[in-house]
């Protein structure tokens, strides 16, 4: 959902998703003489309506406000909240991260100019976008909050960690999941009786998601899960998946139906999808994402839920399941799922899927996502949570006219760091473990050590 505000002095670009709407703003040089900033004011057009409200700021004038963490209610004993009117946003690139979906929302932008407590608005501009649907019968796309917004969880809930993070209506639950866990949970749950499940699982510990198919199970679905084998691991990992399968009561067979299927040779199967087959034998729509089934995976890993209504990808991914469920050796997985998705042609057809499971026998199709890479046109948005294999450092380090944004969990090596920060518009951010930092050893990230 996009929308250009006409041609002014002031002027905004919008793109809305589902629970957020980015706004760029610019004006021109007449305008900015004195301009201290921003304030939003939003209201629902066609919803709910609380009324039109100026929306908060995290930052302040000191001079108004010096020390924000001491400002408090005197009736709650809560931090105080500011308003976008008082303390205006002072960037020209602004996100909404509380929107609802498929939502008609008014945006009032309102350049602030005069002096800290005595702020002049002066004329601003208006538009309405609305956000998207959850799922439209074709994709679903359901982000967490999880660890990107550890400033507004520590903010809102104390910094505590969750207390019933096992309980799906829990706020925190809710406010860290917004919207991953409900969406796995209802294609769950609105399995009829007359249909199946087929669940390839690598860390299979959550209890909700577990409880769910469990109840599936009771009500007549056919449901049949493939997981990883953790009885002979080591440290935590030992054992868990087991544990928790008994906990949820579980069982390996349902009458003459085997419904547990444990994956034994491979070190990492990192399968992580739910396929529904209507009348218990045709595959029509597919949950997968990078999600795993763990309390980490849904509320404290930054991580995605994919729900895709296309029969074809459904049939795929059965066929798939079809395959691991024998527990192959690794070479005959290899050429199995080669054989099922060959490497995909350079152009895929507008409307079209892509469908690609690993493992290969080769990397040739790093160099085919190398060559998407150097024939975008808009930009790259890349995440690769453990690096950039060498076959991709070079296409994202190019110099080119498009933005590449790279999303990785570590920092990268000192020497892949130089390469791909070569050029401006090639931009790499990681995570971090609160109050933990990376230590190196001759450029290459090793460990983490917590601050003192």
């Amino acid at each position: 959902m996009r929308l250009i505000t006409p041609p002014g002095t002031f002027r905004a670009r919008v793109i809305a998703g589902t629970h957020t709407v980015l706004i760029a703003l610019t004006c021109e040089e007449s305008r900015r003489d004195g301009l201290l900033g921003f304030a939003f004011k939003r209201e629902v057009v066609n919803g709910p309506n609380t009324g039109p409200k100026w929306l908060r700021s995290l930052k302040v004038f000191p001079s108004i406000v010096p020390d924000p963490s001491k400002a408090v209610d005197p009736v709650t004993g809560k931090r105080l909240q500011f308003s976008t009117w008082e303390h205006p946003i002072q960037s020209f690139l602004w996100g909404d991260y509380s929107a609802k979906p498929n939502t008609r929302y008014k945006f009032t932008i309102v350049p602030m100019y005069g002096a800290p407590g005595a702020l002049q608005p002066r004329q601003g501009l208006s538009f309405e976008i609305k956000t998207e649907k959850e799922f439209d019968k074709n994709h679903g796309i359901w982000f967490n909050r999880g660890a990107i917004a550890s400033q507004a969880f520590a903010d809102r809930f104390e910094n505590k960690p969750p207390e019933n993070p096992d309980n799906p209506k829990d706020e925190e639950t809710q406010w860290l999941s917004r919207g991953l866990l409900d969406a796995c949970l209802q294609f769950i749950n609105e399995t009829p009786k007359t249909d199946a499940l087929r669940v390839a699982a690598y860390e299979f510990t959550y209890k909700p998601v577990l409880d769910a198919l469990k109840n599936a199970l009771d009500r007549g679905v056919d449901v049949r899960i493939l997981y990883h084998d953790t009885s002979k691991a080591t440290g935590e990992e030992k054992g868990a998946n087991e544990a928790a399968i008994a906990a949820a009561g579980l069982p390996k067979k349902k009458g003459n139906r085997q419904v547990l299927y444990p994956r034994t040779k491979t070190k990492i199967p990192h399968n992580k999808f739910i396929v529904r087959l209507e009348g218990g034998t045709k595959p029509t729509i597919v949950w997968t994402g990078s999600t795993n089934f763990t309390p980490s995976g849904f509320l404290g890993q930054t991580n995605v839920g994919h729900l895709i209504g296309d029969e074809e990808t459904a049939k795929q991914y059965l066929k798939y399941w079809k395959v691991l469920i024998k527990d192959p050796e690794l070479e005959d997985a290899r050429a199995q799922t080669m054989k099922m998705t060959p490497d995909p042609p350079a152009l895929i057809p507008a409307k079209g899927i892509a469908r690609v499971f690993s493992p290969r026998p080769k990397s040739d199709l790093l160099k085919w996502y190398g060559k998407r890479v150097t024939n975008a046109v808009g930009s790259v948005m890349f995440t690769a949570a453990f690096g950039v294999t060498k076959q991709l450092v070079t296409p994202l380090a190019d110099d080119c006219d498009y933005l590449r944004f790279i999303l990785m969990e570590k920092p990268p090596p000192d020497a892949i760091k130089k390469t791909l920060t070569k050029n401006r518009d090639c931009i790499i951010s990681y995570g971090a473990v609160l109050g933990e930092m990376y230590t190196f050893k001759d450029g290459e990230p090793v460990a983490r050590r917590r601050i003192k």
